[in-house]
């Protein structure tokens, strides 16, 4: 009956102990300053998983698109996360690239939060990667997929100039994820994730599809498309969404011609409506019907 009792006690005790999580946040600098108006990454972590997002994300603040990762232990699968619309979320997974990372091991030590601290090196293209990591914790994590297969990484250096650091850790029942990672969920190959996610940043608007832009007498306008110059300059009115200060537009033209040697002179222009009138007088001197807006 003792032992029962005693075989019960440490299976509580080993259950407990692997379902234990932590919560760990970050703070960033760079050439020793912190970031302001920053989000702080965050980081949930156990034995069996850890994700990888930041406060703005777990308070639903964030603007999209945005991304959560998710490293799956021990196979050091990295599971990433877009967050492309309200209602739209795509998947992708890596079972390589941790695998692949390697380190120069240092006999460098210091303590972070109060727990005692290794340093590894490693370079990613041109940059030197520092890896400040623990054993003290018993799990493995960090704040990004660098140095996942070491230990729990509290701090990663690029370049001697940008700095992420843990400022706090904390032990927690449960955590927010599940309030995330709701709804359908789609999944797709690396290369198409990134191509989502990259178009996912940008607002399209759609301006001409198929004209035809050539000299003709029998040229003539419709309700959205203005014609002048007898069909050598094509015009129409679009509305831009706000655009905010840094924000830059992006145009791509396609053509395509018969074989004419002057169909390769092609320009695009952007103007307001009060632009486009001095424009269409100044075209006017040299083409016809070309009235002011």
């Amino acid at each position: 009956m003792h032992q029962r009792i005693l075989l019960s006690f440490f299976t509580f005790l080993f259950c407990l102990s692997f379902a234990q999580t932590y919560e760990i946040q970050y703070i960033s600098s760079s050439n020793g300053k912190v970031l302001t108006d920053q989000s702080p990454t965050l980081v949930w972590a156990n034995e069996k998983e850890n994700f990888i997002l930041n406060n703005k994300i777990r308070e639903q603040k964030a603007d999209l698109p945005f991304e959560i990762t998710k490293i799956e232990k021990p196979s050091n699968t990295i599971i990433s996360y877009a967050f492309l619309k309200p209602s739209e979320i795509i998947s992708t997974s890596d079972a390589e690239a941790i695998g692949k990372q390697t380190f120069e091991f240092t006999n460098e030590t210091k303590k972070i939060l109060g727990y005692n601290c290794k340093k590894a090196v490693t370079k990613i293209n041109s940059n030197t990667i520092e890896v400040w990591y623990t054993n003290d914790l018993k799990i493995q994590g960090g704040p990004s997929s660098i140095g996942q297969n070491l230990g729990f990484v509290l701090e990663i250096e690029r370049n001697k100039n940008s700095l992420i650091t843990a400022n706090s850790i904390k032990k927690v029942k449960k955590t927010d994820i599940e309030n995330l990672l709701k709804g359908s969920i789609n999944s797709t190959d690396q290369l198409g994730y990134k191509d989502l996610l990259w178009k996912s940043r940008f607002t399209t608007l759609k301006v001409f599809d198929n004209e035809t832009i050539n000299f003709s007498d029998e040229s003539k306008s419709d309700e959205t498309i203005k014609r002048f110059g007898n069909g050598t300059i094509i015009l129409k009115k679009i509305k831009f969404p706000k655009i905010s200060k840094g924000e830059n537009i992006f145009a791509e033209l396609k053509q395509q011609s018969n074989g004419d040697a002057y169909d390769r002179n092609r320009n695009r222009i952007f103007r307001s409506t009060r632009q486009i009138s001095v424009f269409l007088r100044r075209a006017g001197k040299r083409c016809k019907n070309t009235p002011d807006l």
